[in-house]
C-alpha cells in the first residue's frame, strides 16, 4: 500500500523511514491520501436558478395582472368588431357600465346586446360585411398630478372611490374600419387608468366610431 508523508504529502515507498522531500519521519502506518473537497454537484445549482425564475415569474405575473394601459382599448375595439355588449364593458369600470345601462330607455333598445346588433349593423352598411376595426398608438403621455387629482374629482360623480385610481394616460389613437364598400380613420383621444390592478377607460373613447 502507498504511503504519503503526513507533513508535505508526498507520496513514499515501504522502505523509506524518512520524506526524501521534507525530511520528515515516516511512521509504520501508511497515511492517508490527500482528501480532494468535492465539487457542488450540478442539481443544486440547477435547483436554485429554478427558484429565481419562479420568483421572477410570480413578479411578472402579479405585475401584468391586471392588463396594461392597451387592455381597455382591445376589450372596446374587440366589443365593436364582434357586437358584444360584455366584452365592450370589459372597457369600463362597473360604476361607468351602470350609468350606460340607465340610457337605453332613450336610446330605444332593451339592452346592451341590442345596442351592439344596432351598431355592427350599420357598419356593415356602411363599410360592407366583412367590416375590420383596428387602431395604433400615435402617442401617450402620464397624467400630471393636478390632471389625475382632476380626474379622480370627476369619477366620484360615478361612485367610484378616487383613492383606488393610481395613475392614468391621455392615450392619442388612430382608429380605422376597413371594408369592402368603405374605409375611413379618425384620430381620437382619451384618459385610460388604473383602478386598483385593472386599467379602464375612464373618458372619452373611438370618437366617431
Amino acid at each position: 500500500m502507498s504511503r504519503f508523508c503526513s507533513n508535505c504529502g508526498t507520496q513514499i515507498s515501504e522502505e523509506e523511514k524518512f520524506c526524501p522531500t521534507c525530511g520528515n519521519g515516516i511512521s509504520t502506518t501508511p497515511a492517508a491520501a490527500p482528501i480532494t473537497p468535492a465539487k457542488p454537484k450540478k442539481n443544486l445549482v440547477i435547483a436554485a436558478v429554478s427558484v429565481v425564475s419562479l420568483l421572477l415569474i410570480i413578479i411578472l405575473v402579479a405585475s401584468l395582472a391586471g392588463g396594461g394601459y392597451k387592455t381597455p382599448i382591445d376589450n372596446m375595439k374587440n366589443g365593436l368588431q364582434r357586437g358584444s355588449w360584455k366584452t365592450y364593458t370589459k372597457a369600463f369600470p362597473k360604476e361607468i357600465v351602470d350609468t350606460m345601462e340607465k340610457s337605453f330607455s332613450w336610446l330605444d333598445v332593451k339592452d346592451g346586446d341590442e345596442l351592439m346588433k344596432k351598431a355592427v349593423d350599420e357598419y356593415k352598411d356602411t363599410y360592407g360585411k366583412n367590416f375590420k376595426i383596428s387602431y395604433k398608438v400615435l402617442n401617450k403621455k402620464e397624467l400630471s398630478k393636478d390632471d389625475l387629482n382632476d380626474l379622480k374629482s370627476s369619477l366620484e360623480i360615478y361612485g367610484i372611490d378616487k383613492n383606488k385610481v393610481k395613475k392614468a394616460y391621455e392615450v392619442e389613437i388612430e382608429m380605422s374600419i376597413t371594408g369592402s364598400k368603405e374605409n375611413d380613420s379618425n384620430e381620437v383621444t382619451c384618459t385610460v387608468g388604473q383602478i386598483g390592478t385593472k386599467w379602464y377607460i375612464l373618458d372619452g373613447g373611438l370618437g366617431g366610431f
